[in-house]
Parts: structure tokens; C-alpha cells; sequence
């Protein structure tokens, strides 16, 4: 069915709301300013679909998502969508233990094949903790953040609850160890100073992975390196699977290098190196705002030196 599309005023406002929650510095990143008038155009189509009700549910909650840039318009139509219907999709939560990243990968491959009518798998796992700790996730096409990192965040809140229950189940044997009485004394009195010794071998463990992970998660932040790789790929030929494949790839090499601190330089060097195999637009887009250059003369030198060649000399 035909529609008006969404009076420019209505888009001007839309923007403004994502100035004001985003930054002016992101949204520039996103949208230069010499495209505004076809960005916003393509908004106003793509918006005048929805009531204006819609369009202002879905512009509260993508505010309230706690993302730190603003929606491609693919995001914000599907967040319209939602809005729409007036509820979330049904889900089916699975949870699983898995000792290492294939055990985790064959759980999530058998619950994809357990679900075939599913139109999203959104996946999260963590493993290797505490000696080499890995964390994986996936949004499978949701919008960016909302699947994937909320997943992980429910598996930290379990593993601190986890943390404190054991913790009290210790005292409480303990506890026991000591207090005992009766004809069977010394056999429970053995077998409570096993448990408990058990139990406190947990809970450093558990304690571990959780310090680990608030060190990881401090250190690299993987849904900022996401966004910024998608605005470098922005109409370019390159698939979402391909963009979480060089985070997936970066994340590994990083909590695999057994450092607690990644500077900032080099997983930035890490990117340009796997976006020049794959997309040199892609790979120049990303080093400007990775080098923070500031005018032609440094972009146009950066561009040499990707592509290889001699740097170009300035016109007297």
C-alpha cells in the first residue's frame, strides 16, 4: 500500500532527538553533512509507513537501549516494527554448559536446528575462564546491541548470583563442620569438611571469572568496535556475518594475548589489517576516524600509504 512520506519536520526532530542523546560527533561520523537532505529523505520515506505514535515509541526506546550511536535506518524501521505490534516476539531461551568455544558453537548450532521456524538465533557464550576467557555473542540480525550483549549481561548477573549462593552454602557447612553432634560425629564431621573445602575452591573460581570478565569487558569493548566497523562498511558490499567475523577474530586475538590492558592502537591496527583484505573503501573510511586526521593533505597521504603507493605531493 502507497504512503505519504514523513513531513521533513518530523524528520528534523527525529534528529535532533539523536543529537542530543548520540553526540553531534557520531552523528557526523554516520551521516556527513553534505548527505543530510538525501539521509533524511530516505528517512521520511521509509517513516511515512508508520503512525506518528510508532515513530515516537520507537525513537523513546532506541534512546532508552542504552547504545551509544545512533540507528542505521534499517535499526530504526525494524524498531518502528516492534513498536507497532505493541510487543516484543516470542522467544525460547536455551542454557547450556560448555567447557570450550567448539563445545559452545555445537550448542548453538543444535539449538539453531531445534528451532528451524525461528527467524532470529541470538547467541551468547562464555568459556576459558579464568585461564584464557573468551566471550562470544550475536544479535543474528537484530538490531545492533539488543540481542547478543543483553545475553551476556544475564550470564555475568547468573554467574553473581551463582557467586553468592555458593558462597553461602560454604558458611553453612562450615558452619555444620564444626557444630556437629551426635553418634555419627566423625563421619559427618569428614564429609562436611570435604564439602565445604570444595565449596571454597568454587567460589575462588567463580570469583575469578567474574574479576576476569569486569577486567575484559572494561578493557575491550567490543559493541563500540562493532559500530564503528558497520559505519566504515556503510553501502559498501560487506555482510553483517563478515563484520562480527573480524570483531569475533579481534576479540579472540585480544583476550588470547594474555594482557590485561589492549591499547586502543593496536586493536584499531588490527582492523585496518583485516579490512584490507576485504574492502579498501571500507579500510580508508576506518583509518580516518581511527587516525583522527584532520584535513585533505593527511587523508590523501593515509590513502598512499593503504594503497601502497608513493606518497602525493602537494601543488606548490
Amino acid at each position: 500500500m502507497s504512503h505519504q512520506p514523513l513531513p521533513r519536520a518530523w524528520v528534523d526532530r527525529i534528529f535532533a532527538r539523536f543529537i542530543a542523546a548520540f553526540g553531534i560527533v557520531r552523528l557526523a561520523a554516520m551521516w556527513p553533512e553534505d548527505q543530510h537532505d538525501e539521509v533524511k529523505a530516505a528517512w521520511a520515506e521509509q517513516l511515512g509507513r508508520f503512525a506518528p505514535e510508532t515513530i515516537r515509541a520507537a525513537l523513546q526506546a532506541t534512546i532508552d537501549s542504552g547504545r551509544e550511536w545512533p540507528p542505521t535506518l534499517p535499526e530504526f524501521v525494524e524498531q518502528c516494527r516492534r513498536s507497532a505490534l505493541g510487543r516484543y516476539s516470542s522467544a525460547t531461551a536455551l542454557a547450556g554448559p560448555a567447557p570450550d568455544r567448539a563445545a559452545a558453537d555445537a550448542l548453538v548450532q543444535a539449538a539453531a536446528a531445534q528451532h528451524p521456524e525461528a527467524t532470529h538465533c541470538c547467541w551468547a557464550y562464555r568459556v576459558g575462564y579464568p585461564e584464557r576467557p573468551l566471550e562470544h555473542s550475536s544479535d543474528a540480525g537484530e538490531p545492533s546491541g539488543t540481542a547478543g550483549r543483553p545475553i551476556l549481561a544475564a550470564i555475568a548477573q547468573g554467574l553473581s548470583r551463582l557467586l553468592a549462593d555458593t558462597y553461602t552454602l560454604y558458611l553453612k557447612t562450615h558452619n555444620y563442620h564444626w557444630n556437629v553432634t551426635g553418634p555419627m560425629f566423625n563421619t559427618l564431621h569428614q564429609m562436611f569438611e570435604l564439602q565445604y573445602n570444595e565449596l571454597a575452591l568454587a567460589v575462588e573460581h567463580l570469583n575469578e571469572a567474574r574479576l576476569a570478565r569486569q577486567r575484559r569487558s572494561h578493557d575491550f569493548d567490543r559493541q563500540k568496535l562493532l559500530q564503528g566497523i558497520q559505519i566504515a562498511a556503510t553501502k559498501r558490499p560487506i555482510s553483517r556475518e563478515t563484520i562480527e567475523g573480524i570483531v569475533n577474530h579481534i576479540q579472540e586475538q585480544a583476550l588470547n594475548s594474555g594482557k590485561m590492558e589492549i591499547p586502543s592502537t593496536v586493536i584499531g591496527q588490527l582492523v585496518l589489517d583485516q579490512l584490507a583484505t576485504i574492502d579498501q573503501v571500507a579500510n580508508i573510511r576506518f583509518a580516518s576516524v581511527y587516525l583522527n586526521l584532520h584535513d585533505l593533505a593527511e587523508v590523501r597521504s593515509e590513502i598512499d600509504r593503504l594503497m601502497g603507493r608513493p606518497a602525493t605531493a602537494e601543488a606548490a
